[in-house]
């Protein structure tokens, strides 16, 4: 996909604290930015955090600079169910203040919930307030049991306004590609050419429905197209 501009990928670094890696996700991140850098190809790093649940907040915060110091272009803190325990705000300042000292002006996303009015303790606007410029709610439509159109665009809607109300002005959803290629076309067209991102659910690679990734590419050729297409228009080229 290197051709297409606007495309990237974001690929993880860690899980909580990096320290005795097993899966080996430094190695393989590094070997991925070193494929990345000649192609142009952006690469931003995700980890998963535990604030300080267990006591590492420190080291995920270190995590996240070393990525960034690896090649990363971006990181995305993947803060869930562990960040609505009393005191996270806390925890959430802490963490963005640790990277940020480390790695002035970094861009630093989070993801998480597709919504916080289920999820009142999450410290979102925590992390807005201390330098976290983008939310990444993740609107799973198989996760949350949301089958028809009307509902996955509810989850859309929803997930804008709650994320505008803790002071995010950037808001890239994230699908997720399912063994049903309808679920990542659904998210495609609701989502529209504004910025999003896709999981690849554990297994997925050895589906059948792998062809999804081939009609995922018409689609967002298509609309990329179309973007085209208008920018044309009003340039009095069309």
């Amino acid at each position: 996909m290197a051709q297409y501009t606007g495309y990237g990928i974001c690929a993880k670094f860690h899980d909580g604290d990096p320290a005795g890696d097993k899966y080996g996700f430094q190695e393989k991140f590094a070997q991925l930015a070193a494929k990345c850098r000649p192609l142009n190809i952006p690469l931003v790093a995700w980890g998963y955090c535990y604030g300080d649940a267990y006591g590492n907040l420190a080291k995920e915060a270190a995590a996240a600079v070393q990525s960034l110091d690896s090649g990363g272009q971006a990181y995305v803190i993947d803060a869930e169910s562990e960040w609505e325990a009393y005191g996270c705000d806390q925890w959430a300042a802490r963490f963005m203040q640790a990277v940020l000292r480390k790695t002035p002006g970094a861009e630093i996303a989070v993801t998480t919930y597709w919504n916080l009015r289920w999820h009142t303790r999450f410290p979102a606007k925590a992390f807005w307030l201390n330098g976290c410029s983008i939310a990444m709610p993740q609107v799973y439509y198989r996760l949350a049991q949301r089958a028809t159109g009307g509902d996955r665009q509810a989850m859309h809607s929803i997930a804008a306004e709650d994320f505008q109300g803790a002071g995010y002005k950037s808001i890239h959803p994230v699908g997720e590609f399912s063994a049903d290629v309808t679920d990542t076309l659904d998210f495609l067209d609701i989502a529209g050419s504004g910025p999003h991102s896709f999981w690849l659910v554990d297994g997925f690679q050895d589906s059948p429905s792998m062809r999804v990734l081939g009609l995922v590419g018409q689609r967002l050729r298509a609309n990329q197209a179309t973007k085209a297409g208008k920018r044309g228009l009003g340039n009095g080229q069309g």
